[in-house]
C-alpha cells in the first residue's frame, strides 16, 4: 500500500485533502450524532489530530501540491473524453457520480450528484485505520519527518 501511495501521490495528479474534527460525528440540533460508519472497528483517536487526512484526485490548478484542501473544481483527471481513469481505478467518491445533463464541464468539473453514502466524511472515515501509512508516504516524498509534515500540512 505505501508504494502504491507513494507512486499515485508522486504523480502530482492526486492530493492529500482533510476533514476538520471528527468524521465520525453528525450535527443535529441535539448536538453531535455518532457516525456508524467503522466507528466502534476503527478505534481511532481524531482528537489527536486537527484533522483526518484522504486521498482524492488534484484539482486543476493545483496539479503537483502534496497537500490541498478543496471544496470544489474541475478534477486534474477530467478531459474532454472525461475521466482519464478506467471506471474501476477510480475512487470510490467518483464511481459513485451520476452523470447529469452534461458528463464533463469544463468550469464545474463532473456535472452530477453522489449515490451510496460516499461524500467526504464517508471517505474521511475510510481514511481513518491509515492516517500513519498516509502520513509517512507524505514524509517520505517531502523528505521530512512525520510530525513535520504533520504540523505543516494545512496550517
Amino acid at each position: 500500500m505505501r508504494e502504491s501511495l507513494f507512486e499515485v501521490l508522486s504523480s502530482g495528479m492526486w492530493a492529500i485533502d482533510h476533514w476538520v474534527g471528527d468524521p465520525r460525528q453528525r450535527i443535529s440540533a441535539d448536538g453531535p450524532i455518532p457516525f456508524d460508519m467503522f466507528a466502534a472497528a476503527i478505534g481511532f483517536r481524531v482528537a489527536e489530530s486537527k484533522s483526518v487526512e484522504f486521498v482524492r484526485p488534484a484539482t486543476k490548478g493545483h496539479e503537483g501540491k502534496l497537500h490541498h484542501g478543496s471544496w470544489g473544481g474541475p478534477c486534474a483527471l477530467l478531459g474532454e473524453g472525461g475521466c482519464a481513469l478506467a471506471f474501476q481505478a477510480r475512487p470510490l467518491l467518483c464511481r459513485a457520480l451520476v452523470p447529469g445533463r452534461h458528463i464533463v464541464d469544463a468550469e464545474e468539473g463532473c456535472d452530477g450528484f453522489v449515490v451510496g453514502g460516499w461524500d467526504r466524511r464517508a471517505i474521511a472515515v475510510a481514511w481513518l485505520p491509515y492516517q500513519d501509512v498516509l502520513a509517512e508516504v507524505a514524509a517520505r516524498i517531502e523528505g521530512g519527518g512525520v510530525a513535520e509534515v504533520r504540523a505543516s500540512a494545512f496550517g
